[in-house]
């Protein structure tokens, strides 16, 4: 029997109620067939839902149905594939191929394209002289590889698909099956030319019905199944059509938010979280948004797709140990494997000591010297276990020893980090990381398999591992009955839901615009067609694009949602699928509804609301006396933002240390600067030797790597010293004293410290105060504005304090030392140097006088426990260390909508 007819016609139905049927019967002498494992355990657990207790293999997958009938062949797999591509490439040396032949991903395309073939049922031999040599060189090179693959593959037992199905048609012609007496096959969109000799010789073994959508891609299966002998029955579309309505989203993220409420809303009105299904045409950008969008709404969702074995925890983890090794334990790659989670490590407080000693370090490498530092807690205790690896990277070993070698990593995952809950996602996810490290045992050894069995050292072996890891699938374990179905529209062959969502309508998302393929473009697949192979050129993928989308309208039966976003993640407009405008031509009336802002109900109770404050009478005075500021710049963190001062002076919390090669920062630059010019402020002349020998003991005291940001910062520091020392004398100003410290004491019993970079002596007026800032000029002139309120108080203080010492002050001066050079700042003189203001000593202390306030205002404010994220200047935010905890938006957001904010 053949049914055929259009998408949603009730062709699965009829074949479903004859299975039915057998099992109401105790009838096991049948087979149901579906394309993949997702939809064979889609069937099983319906079925087992309505009360059918039956074997599992009476439904399968056709490849599972092939190798139960034996046929004589191993399958090749994807790890040996890459192998033998790989072989063929380094023996026949293809010219054409050669500039190619290492770059990332031309393997697996090579080896792709020959899996695409041989499912075709292109025969190696033949596909040579099918080709005409007028279409170039590449398709005859691929050709050449693609046969001596195959006779690679032959020759040791193995075989592509089409081998596979050959052999097993073989088999059922001279054996038939025995305790099958009719099979099903559900759900497949079109067969290739070895699948139909195969179900040929299936029919004449035994009752076969097949089931085909009315497409064109489907037409040439049709002909051979009817010519094989199989009744044709056409159905037509009965189904109930769902309510279709279209949601446009700003973005992506709206998008998401949008199903996310309307799931709920459907839930609230009784419909079951197994009955909605989210359809995509592909892994990215949507799986892992939907993901983590429905799980922040609380709605269980299962993803039907399998993952890169690679990209799991526990083999990232391996993968990472792995590394580390080769590099000899370089304490940077280490570090990063041990902060993973399957380590156990991470969010215990000694491991984060330990990390920050590590990177306060770097760089470095070595067990030794991370041991050192580690103590005798946990990490010490990882480490001693990576003690087995060391040798690993000095000792070359045959294939199987390092496959056996690999296995012992296992031993260093922590599972009980990966699952530390009762909960049903601790269970999910410690079930598959069991089968994460099942599998990643399993790829080694295949790896190992397909090795010569001569010694080769572990960055050999690692190679051909870590490529049969990227090229393995990991299945989800995932069991859950009532969950939302995230399906690829393949998979949802057979998924009949009462509400589904079909999102990211856009062009090159749904529909895919499929290229030419690069070794057998569409020239050649026509040329291929015309000698018999059915190969797909890319505008018959595309037309299949066309027919997916048409398929996925007919899998609700209830309601129907199509979706897009209007903007990319840049902001730029998206251009609507065009499968979708024409289905809205045709079907006009379609209500359009825009996303609405979602945020998820919080789980439990609101906390009442903190008054950003410290409310603790003890604490404030226990802080005031422990945290009391003494410097300046202290001072004017608070006036810039109360919660800067609290988190940097009285929590006196750290940044992260930054990596060797970002440790040329602006603070290094003006340590640098400073130390130099103190030395060089009576020896200008010696300049050069000054600055190598300060240079060279400041990196070696950061652990500054050499590099070329190293040389260039080290020479634009010295070109920006030589020309500022040509004019380090002011005129009529004699360079006095360097880095002398004062005190300047204040009302409330405040006592500020400080200081000063130079003084110069000004005969007959004073004392000249000069501030070095390794800044630009436009920079440095920012420092002498007048602002309200006062954030900016360095001037005036040391003004006061020099004054407060017994001493006049005749000015204070900013250098400018980056770039453009100059002054800025305040001079008791007739002729001040350019880029300063002519000032009287009334001039000057008004300055000290709004400093010394604004001193005495700010630490009353501290004492009182204000530590609101106030920010004077909200551009300063970016780049402060501690923006991402102070939640300085919601701050804004209050006082943009003109409400009250509370210190």
């Amino acid at each position: 029997m053949l049914l055929i007819g259009p998408p949603g016609s009730g062709k699965s139905h009829r074949i479903l109620e004859a299975v039915r049927d057998r099992l109401r019967k105790r009838n096991a002498a049948f087979r149901l067939l579906v394309p993949t494992s997702t939809m064979a355990e889609h069937v099983r657990h319906s079925l087992a839902r309505e009360g059918f207790v039956f074997r599992p293999d009476l439904i399968s997958t056709l490849t599972g149905f092939l190798n139960s009938l034996e046929p004589g062949v191993e399958p090749l797999s994807p790890v040996r594939l890459r192998f033998l591509v790989r072989q063929s490439l380094a023996r026949l040396c293809p010219k054409v191929f050669e500039a190619l032949r290492e770059a990332p991903g031309f393997v697996t395309a090579l080896a792709s394209t020959m899996e695409e073939a041989a499912s075709a049922g292109v025969d190696p031999g033949r596909l040579q002289a099918a080709l005409d040599p007028a279409l170039g060189r590449i398709p005859q090179a691929f050709a050449a590889l693609y046969a001596d693959v195959a006779a690679q593959a032959e020759a040791a037992g193995y075989g592509f698909r089409n081998r596979l199905l050959a052999g097993a048609a073989a088999r059922l012609r001279t054996r038939g099956v025995t305790g099958i007496e009719e099979v099903f096959a559900d759900g497949f969109f079109s067969f290739t030319d070895p699948e139909l000799d195969f179900l040929e010789a299936l029919a004449g073994k035994c009752k076969l019905t097949v089931s085909l959508p009315d497409w064109p891609g489907a037409k040439s299966a049709w002909l051979r199944l009817a010519l094989a002998g199989l009744k044709e029955e056409r159905l037509e579309g009965c189904r109930r059509q769902p309510e279709v309505e279209l949601v446009e989203a700003e973005t992506q993220e709206r998008e998401a938010e949008e199903i996310a409420l309307r799931i709920l809303e459907h839930a609230a009105r009784g419909v079951r979280f197994r009955e909605i299904g989210i359809l995509v045409r592909q892994h990215d950008p949507y799986v892992p948004l939907l993901s983590s969008t429905l799980g922040r709404f609380g709605i269980p969702v299962r993803a039907y797709f399998s993952e890169r074995l690679s990209d799991h925890a526990v083999v990232r983890y391996c993968r990472a140990l792995i590394q580390a090794a080769l590099s000899g334990w370089d304490h940077e790659k280490t570090l990063a494997a041990l902060a993973m989670n399957p380590s156990g490590l991470p969010g215990r407080a000694e491991f984060e000591r330990f990390a920050r000693a590590v990177r306060e370090r770097l760089p470095g490498s070595g067990l030794a010297g991370l041991r050192e530092l580690a103590g005798q807690g946990a990490a010490r205790k990882k480490l001693d276990g990576l003690a087995a690896l060391e040798g690993w990277a000095a000792s070359p070993a045959t294939p199987e020893e390092w496959s056996k070698r690999l296995a012992q990593l296992a031993g260093l995952v922590d599972f009980k980090a990966l699952a530390h809950g009762a909960e049903l996602s601790d269970a999910l996810a410690f079930r598959q990381a069991a089968a994460a490290t099942e599998a990643f045992e399993r790829c080694v050894e295949e790896a190992a398999s397909v090795l010569p069995e001569t010694p080769v050292d572990l960055n050999a072996f690692w190679e051909e591992a870590e490529a049969a890891l990227r090229i393995t699938p990991l299945a989800p374990l995932d069991r859950r009955r009532n969950v939302v179905h995230l399906l690829e529209v393949h998979e949802a062959r057979q998924w009949e839901l009462p509400v589904v969502f079909v999102c990211g309508l856009l062009e090159r998302q749904f529909p895919l615009h499929h290229a030419q393929n690069p070794f057998l473009d569409d020239e050649a697949r026509r040329e291929l067609q015309r000698a018999g192979f059915r190969l797909a050129t890319a505008a018959e993928k595309d037309a299949e694009e066309e027919f997916l989308f048409q398929f996925s309208l007919t899998r609700a039966t209830r309601s129907l949602v199509l979706s897009y976003p209007r903007f990319n993640a840049e902001g730029n407009e998206t251009l609507r699928s065009f499968l979708l405008d024409r289905f809205l031509e045709e079907h006009p009336g379609i209500p359009a509804a825009r996303a609405r802002p979602a945020r998820p109900a919080p789980n439990g109770s609101k906390p009442p609301e903190r008054l950003p404050r410290i409310v603790s009478e003890d604490l404030a005075e226990l802080l005031a006396k422990e945290r009391q500021p003494e410097a300046p710049t202290a001072i004017e963190d608070f006036l810039q933002c109360p919660f800067l001062f609290f988190a940097r002076r009285t929590l006196a919390l750290e940044e992260a240390p930054a990596r060797p090669e970002q440790r040329l920062d602006a603070l290094f630059e003006g340590q640098v600067v400073h130390k130099v010019l103190e030395q060089c402020l009576h020896r200008p002349g010696e300049l050069g030797r000054i600055f190598e020998e300060v240079f060279r003991r400041y990196c070696s005291g950061s652990g500054v790597p050499p590099g070329y940001r190293t040389e260039a910062v080290r020479l634009a520091l010295f070109r920006d010293l030589r020309r500022f020392v040509k004019k380090l004398r002011l005129e009529g100003a004699e360079p006095g004293l360097a880095e002398r410290p004062y005190t300047l004491e204040l009302d409330g019993g405040l006592t500020l410290r400080c200081k000063l970079d130079r003084i110069d002596t000004v005969p007959g007026v004073g004392k000249l105060i000069i501030d070095y800032k390794y800044r630009t000029l436009n920079g440095v002139k920012e420092l002498t504005k007048e602002r309200d309120p006062v954030v900016q108080i360095q001037a005036g203080i040391y003004m006061a304090a020099l004054e407060q010492a017994g001493e006049t002050c005749a000015g204070f001066l900013f250098a400018a030392l980056r770039g453009e050079q100059g002054w800025a700042g305040w001079q008791i003189t007739k002729k001040p140097v350019k880029g300063a203001a002519e000032s009287k000593p009334e001039d000057l202390r008004a300055i000290m006088q709004r400093a010394a306030e604004a001193a005495v205002e700010a630490v009353e404010r501290i004492r009182q426990g204000v530590i609101a994220p106030k920010p004077a200047d909200p551009e300063r935010c970016e780049t402060c260390a501690y923006c991402d905890i102070c939640r300085v938006e919601s701050a804004v957001q209050v006082a943009v909508a003109g409400g009250e904010t509370s210190e």
